[in-house]
């Protein structure tokens, strides 16, 4: 099944189902961590992207069809816009200075955010709309500078823009398969592109591919330490693992190059609940958290790629998460309808 059917497959199944009751819970945490706080939205709001701020004073969320964002320090929700359509992907830019949203429609939306003596200002029409991909755009990233962005989509596409003038600077071809991933490396404006089973490291300008990467499952999800020295990925078979970028496979190469780790979630199989929805390192790179359609996020050493720590309080599928600039905290939104934050020592 291709990974647009299985995320409509998914989407479809709460729908139908109405297992999204609003509920109010304290949750279960296995290791020496908790949760402080819960963001419960209305049952059909289902959480579908995150984001913070690089100051960590913002916390944006998309639920249902509307983005909100959060003052983290007073917990105020002081902004919010309802786009009408549900968006997979929200990044700040690397100075904060841009928020963009991409969404099912195919556009994406950047908004300026403006901190004054009265507090954060975010205009309610965005400042610049993308017209990116014709089936829906799945996930979005900032190159290191933030004058390029960077968009995967259901239509088998990776597309470069430059913010100042919305102009598109390069396409690539990512295969037969929808993209779930893209992220730039962030030392270098390298891209990682996720197409199928494959995983391959693009240059922006000249398309040429410096790496490659393959797995033995469908991948969905993608994240790249700071350094820029491992690449993480999420499949749709409850499976995470990684890799040293410096080992990406290049032609001469006899083998592609194994995992150094490969663990997994335990969502029943075959079922939705085996899609590891998201993967994020830690800022200081020690630790891997893992979104899964079990309804879990695990904590993984990157060190020795042993599970340190499994949170559990979503009653649904997790499908994106995010660990504060500071390494602190993880935010982690759900199918559920609701925002968790889990303590992270």
């Amino acid at each position: 099944m291709g990974n647009l059917a299985l995320i409509q497959k998914i989407l479809g199944f709460f729908v139908v189902s109405g297992l999204l009751a609003a509920q109010w819970f304290l949750p279960k945490v296995t290791g020496a961590a908790g949760s402080f706080d819960l963001i419960q939205f209305t049952p059909w709001e289902l959480v579908t992207a995150l984001a913070w701020s690089p100051d960590a004073e913002i916390l944006a969320v998309s639920a249902g069809t509307t983005i909100r964002l959060y003052d983290v320090l007073s917990g105020e929700n002081f902004y919010s816009n309802n786009l009408g359509v549900y968006s997979h992907s929200l990044v700040f830019s690397p100075g904060g200075e841009w928020l963009a949203a991409g969404s099912r429609d195919g556009l994406i939306r950047l908004w300026p955010v403006d901190k004054g003596k009265e507090g954060f200002k975010v205009d309610a029409v965005p400042e610049l709309v993308i017209e990116a991909h014709s089936k829906g755009v799945t996930a979005l990233d900032f190159n290191q500078s933030g004058e390029w962005l960077v968009s995967g989509g259901n239509d088998a596409m990776a597309r470069v823009w430059e913010i100042h003038t919305g102009a598109l600077l390069t396409e690539i071809i990512g295969g037969t398969f929808t993209v779930p991933a893209v992220a730039f490396l962030n030392q270098s404006d390298q891209l990682a592109v996720v197409n199928g089973i494959d995983i391959r490291l693009r240059d922006p300008r000249s398309r040429s591919i410096r790496g490659s990467f393959k797995a033995g499952q469908a991948l969905y999800s993608l994240a790249i330490s700071l350094d820029d020295q491992l690449l993480a990925a999420g499949d749709t078979g409850n499976g995470v693992q990684f890799w040293k970028i410096s080992q990406a496979y290049r032609s001469g190469m006899e083998l592609y190059p194994e995992p150094l780790f490969q663990s997994s979630h335990d969502g029943r199989k075959n079922t939705f609940q085996t899609l590891v929805w998201d993967v994020a390192f830690s800022p200081d790179g020690k630790i891997l958290a893992s979104a899964g359609g079990d309804g879990k996020i695990v904590l993984w050493s990157v060190a020795d790629g042993q599970v340190m720590l499994t949170f559990e309080g979503h009653q649904a599928g997790v499908t994106c998460l995010a660990f504060s600039p500071d390494g602190n905290w993880l935010a982690t939104g759900s199918l559920d309808a609701s925002v968790r934050f889990w303590r992270v020592k």
